[in-house]
């Protein structure tokens, strides 16, 4: 995990730029775990009693400004914590968010968290289709590149006895069947999920936000899941209604093309 500045670190300006949003003082902090980025991610404490979780830094404003605009885009009611607002000052940008009352999800997977991860992502998904935010890049152009590897012919890929020829037509379909109107989180994974104190688990981090069709995102995640080798993602993949969904083995011969080209 990469080290975070904290609350005491960010300039004054910048502090009582969050302290007018909210309409209180900021009276105490904490460090949130999780996440790769040198960024803040704080949860402060207001002298009225309510909790803000704060996040970004003095440089990267163009994402905290694009995730600000997606979330604030959203419905109401859906798993994901609501947007106070922004403040630039200082030289930082800062996103506010409501604080979720429970914890980062943690690996490996239990059971009753993945199933109540599978449930939110369902709720979103059902709910942003058609997609709320516009212009939103969809992810077959997003990922272009990403998705490549195998009709790139690395020579790294000689050397694992695969059948790199079948791979490579398989990843030269997944654009085709990840098309939609869906947004999607497109990060997918336990560190950026909340699980509260009622079980129920909040997606957050928006702002690689996508359009595609929802089963791109739950296929990727599952493989994120099935990871600790502890889950069976076909299982959950069944269990979702997916197992027969054309497509799947395409977008995971892509996605497995990149995890091997990022090993």
């Amino acid at each position: 995990m990469t080290s975070r500045p904290r609350w005491a670190d960010v300039p004054p300006d910048a502090r009582a730029a969050v302290e007018t949003l909210v309409g209180a003082p900021v009276t105490g902090s904490r460090g949130t775990a999780g996440g790769f980025t040198g960024s803040l991610a704080e949860i402060v404490t207001c002298r009225d009693g309510r909790r803000w979780f704060v996040k970004g830094s003095g440089r990267g404003a163009e994402v905290y400004r694009r995730e600000h605009d997606i979330v604030r885009a959203l419905p109401p009611g859906l798993p994901v914590p609501a947007c106070r607002g922004l403040v630039d000052a200082g030289g930082w940008t800062l996103l506010v968010f409501e604080a979720v009352a429970g914890q980062t999800v943690t690996e490996p997977w239990q059971d009753d968290t993945l199933a109540a991860a599978l449930d939110s992502v369902r709720q979103l998904y059902d709910e942003l289709t058609p997609a709320p935010v516009t212009p939103a890049l969809p992810v077959e152009v997003a990922l272009r590149s990403t998705f490549s590897a195998w009709r790139e012919r690395p020579d790294w890929a000689d050397d694992l006895g695969l059948n790199v020829d079948l791979l490579a037509r398989l990843e030269s379909e997944w654009p085709a069947y990840a098309h939609g109107d869906c947004l999607l989180h497109c990060d997918l994974r336990a560190d950026n999920m909340i699980v509260d104190r009622d079980g129920r688990v909040w997606v957050v981090d928006w702002p690689s936000a996508v359009v595609g069709a929802p089963f791109f995102d739950v296929v990727i995640f599952l493989v994120t899941v099935a990871v600790d080798g502890r889950h069976d993602p076909e299982s959950w993949l069944r269990g979702y209604g997916l197992a027969d969904e054309p497509g799947v083995n395409a977008i995971l011969a892509a996605a497995a093309g990149y995890w091997f080209r990022s090993a």
